[in-house]
């Protein structure tokens, strides 16, 4: 019976639709017996107490092995992230990894027809003290220890603190007071990778959409555990950077020098001006690492979805903690794309056409790029005033007319209506007279301001026909079409640059950039070519980076390995005597 769960478990971890249903019913049709609802139980109790066997045998051997700290399977999840050799080269990163939340892993509870006083249903599942999540899952105190309520507001969506991509990432407005559907019980699953995929913590989304304390408490709990100049990829990492730099996370994550990342899949549908700050392709020490590696894992682990969904709570941990550890234990590191050898030729090729004698160029594009886009924010300001001033004069002379017109009023005589009626006109024409005189005030002192802002002494003050004065009637007359047209440049125009990826590269000629307040379609930066050759650069950067990284983790693995292989042969001897059940227990951990 025994080697038949061993084998159930080997099947189950390779093909996660196959769950205990299935195994009963087919059973079933062996024995020819219709006793599937107590066939399932029994299954069900049985592999419980299999698991809990394996698992406390697994204990009795970390133990053995001085790995049972808490901690241990966190800080040591990765050897070629978390295994450091005394003397290696400094990184700029000395860990990268990836977080995101999925909605895959929903959960409906068994409850009862009846609801409580606040409309909830009664859940009628056995209370357990045992939740099935092992060490890869957050205690649910500790994640809402960073909820909205116990951190309070931290203004979120605060306007001096908006990223350049905010309207596009609609979580950023709602990840504090996202919701989900009452259905569920679990929501889905947030969950943190190193950069080689191996899993390093996660969190049930409980009853809520994707909100701020999830990626909080694995952000702690991962400040907490590694050392300094940590990176982590997030969908809409721009923005929750501020986040964290805000929370009572805040101080420790500036100690450590915490960073938030963008993952390139997700990167290019940000802004670009936010790109130049988070993007892989422009961060330094980054190497070719895409932060994208949650991707790939959901991809296979939303098989799961279908086992899990009407599961007790214990067995949804219990499936995804399994699933985890498989993942770990059976899965090896990703193998990174080199593209150096291909991309130097390349390189060399697009700066002789482009006149490029030197690769700072390079950095100088880009510096005067992302100064170009982020000026797109602002109009100039002294021209600015001047139109101001200009539009000020107009509203002057139209108040100074009315007030000249009413002065020529004549009153309306009695003889022609009654006293009351006339009496009654007059005021009316009396009040609207000293609403012009206010407001003709009010505007003097307005247009008496900018003059004084623009250095304008009352004898030089601008006449209509002047030259001054034409040339900002024309300036006030074109300022709606520019400045349309700068908002569209800067939501549009500036996802250009990444339009090649989808075959639309003539469509980055950048005619409309000569209608703009500056411009600048005759900058080298500004060509489909020189972006290309630029963002090819670039490329080549992250690739060197990625060699000195890989350096140095093939040392850390490798060195890695033979330490735990002469450690585990020394266990195994020292205990072989005293306890062979165990010692042999560590010789199959040995093996994997």
């Amino acid at each position: 019976m025994t080697d038949a769960y061993m084998d159930w478990m080997l099947v189950r971890d390779e093909n996660k639709l196959l769950f205990v249903e299935r195994v009963c019913q087919t059973s079933e049709g062996t024995w020819v017996i219709d006793v599937f609802t107590g066939l399932k139980k029994q299954f069900s109790i049985c592999y419980n107490l299999f698991l809990a066997i394996l698992n406390n045998v697994e204990l009795r051997v970390m133990k053995e092995l001085s790995c049972s700290d808490p901690d241990w399977q966190l800080k040591n999840s990765c050897a070629a992230c978390t295994f450091e050799l005394e003397g290696k080269e400094e990184l700029e990163f000395h860990m990268l990894g990836a977080m995101d939340g999925n909605d895959s892993l929903k959960r409906v509870p068994h409850s009862k027809a009846m609801l409580t006083l606040e409309g909830d249903r009664i859940s009628n599942e056995r209370d357990n003290l045992h939740d099935g999540g092992g060490e890869y899952i957050l205690p649910r105190v500790e994640v809402n220890r960073r909820s909205k309520e116990a951190i309070g507001d931290m203004d979120v969506a605060k306007a001096e603190n908006m990223s350049p991509c905010q309207e596009q990432w609609k979580n950023i407005l709602d990840d504090c007071t996202s919701k989900m559907w009452g259905v569920f019980e679990e929501t889905g699953f947030f969950l943190s990778l190193c950069r080689h995929g191996s899993v390093l913590v996660g969190a049930d989304m409980v009853k809520s959409g994707e909100q701020v304390k999830y990626p909080l408490a694995v952000i702690m709990r991962l400040l907490q555990t590694f050392g300094d100049h940590l990176g982590i990829g997030y969908n809409i990492g721009c923005k929750f950077g501020g986040t964290v730099h805000r929370s009572p996370l805040g101080e420790l994550a500036r100690m450590k020098q915490f960073c938030m990342l963008v993952g390139l899949f997700h990167g290019h549908a940000h802004n670009h001006l936010c790109q130049f700050q988070h993007l892989g392709t422009y961060v330094k020490g980054l190497g070719l690492e895409d932060l994208e590696t949650l991707e790939h894992f959901f991809s296979k682990s939303n098989a799961l979805a279908g086992v899990i969904r009407y599961a007790s709570r214990f067995h949804h941990h219990q499936h995804i903690n399994s699933y985890l550890k498989h993942i770990d234990r059976s899965d090896s590191f990703e193998h990174l794309t080199l593209e150096i050898i291909d991309s130097y030729p390349a390189l060399q090729k697009s700066m002789w056409e482009l006149g490029v004698t030197n690769e700072k160029e390079f950095k100088a594009w880009l510096q005067e790029e992302e100064d170009y886009l982020s000026n797109l924010q602002y109009e100039l300001p002294k021209e600015t005033i001047e139109m101001e001033y200009f539009a000020r004069l107009v509203h002057y002379y139209d108040v100074e007319s009315k007030v000249t017109a009413s002065n020529r009023v004549i009153f309306i005589d009695a003889t022609n209506g009654t006293h009351l009626q006339s009496q009654d006109d007059t005021h009316k024409m009396e009040t609207a007279r000293r609403h012009l005189l206010k407001k003709r005030s009010q505007e003097l002192e307005r247009v008496q301001d900018l003059e004084r802002s623009l250095n304008i002494f009352p004898e030089e003050q601008w006449i209509v026909g002047s030259e001054k004065w034409r040339e900002n009637e024309q300036r006030v007359a074109m300022r709606m079409y520019q400045h349309c047209l700068d908002r569209l440049e800067g939501l549009v125009v500036a996802h250009i640059f990444e339009l090649t990826k989808m075959n639309m590269s003539h469509t980055a000629d950048f005619d409309l950039l000569r209608d703009v307040c500056q411009d600048m379609s005759d900058r080298k930066w500004a060509t489909p070519a020189g972006h290309q050759a630029m963002d090819t650069y670039f490329k080549i950067c992250r690739a060197k980076e990625e060699i000195k990284h890989l350096n140095i983790e093939i040392q850390q693995v490798i060195t890695y390995m033979h330490i735990e292989d002469v450690h585990l042969h020394q266990r195994e001897a020292a205990i072989a005597d005293m306890d062979a059940a165990l010692a042999l227990q560590i010789a199959a951990y040995h093996k994997g």
